[in-house]
């Protein structure tokens, strides 16, 4: 499992980097001093390069982890490693996965990340991103992880299917892909667009936006229905 360490204390960044090093389905992908760092790494990590569990340290310059943890949706399980105790009741609120008070042992790092482990592959079996198309390319079948897709651009009677890594054109109908995938998380927002409700980085205006930095539009007749989609997602996550 992918994980990123979020801790402003070097001492405290090796201590941790260390323990994942002991653990072999551990990975630490990056490290970082504050929150700002964490979110621009959050906002353009495609599918593979998002993280799956995060370290995350409470009192840090700028924003506090609790601050930013309050004002942000982060698909992730959340292990807090802090040396105030008073803040684990408000760590609890905000659903993290564990709280660990500063100095760690080895075996409680253990049994916070095996928590982790168990708590994300439940939620990965449930979750409809977990499901992957199988759709008519050119002469041939080609499988799209549904997690990687951020939007569909409709031309037609053929299909832009716009993902993380790659744009990959099809011979369909807008209203046809709507039937292969899961309604919960993908929504038409425009007559030429179908977005998916957990890919979007921010609604402004008429445009909606990705990570990719690519933004599409949004319909007046669409907007209430896109609002009342990302509410009920939100609701689902938490």
């Amino acid at each position: 499992m992918r994980c990123v360490i979020v801790e402003d204390e070097l001492i405290a960044r090796k201590g941790i980097e260390s323990y994942i090093d002991k653990i072999d389905w551990l990975d630490c992908a990056a490290s970082f001093e504050n929150v700002i760092e964490l979110d621009q790494y959050l906002k353009t990590a495609t599918a593979g390069e998002y993280p799956d569990i995060i370290f995350l340290d409470i009192e840090m310059p700028y924003l506090s982890g609790f601050e930013y943890l309050t004002s942000t949706r982060i698909d992730a399980e959340i292990i807090v490693i802090t040396a105030y105790e008073e803040y684990a009741l408000q760590g609890y609120e905000l659903n993290i996965t564990d709280y660990l008070l500063k100095p760690v042992s080895f075996a409680r790092f253990s049994r916070a990340v095996e928590k982790a482990r168990n708590s994300r592959t439940s939620k990965t079996v449930s979750s409809p991103l977990s499901k992957v198309l199988s759709l008519r390319v050119d002469r041939g079948n080609q499988r799209i992880p549904i997690a990687n897709i951020l939007y569909v651009e409709g031309m037609e009677n053929y299909l832009k299917i716009h993902t993380t890594a790659e744009c990959i054109i099809i011979r369909m109908k807008l209203k046809d892909f709507l039937s292969l995938v899961p309604k919960d998380v993908f929504m038409q927002v425009h007559k030429s667009y179908i977005v998916n409700l957990y890919k979007i980085l921010r609604i402004e205006g008429k445009s909606i936006s990705f990570s990719n930095s690519k933004s599409i539009p949004v319909s007046r007749n669409y907007r209430k229905m896109l609002s009342q989609g990302i509410s009920d997602m939100s609701r689902h996550l938490y």
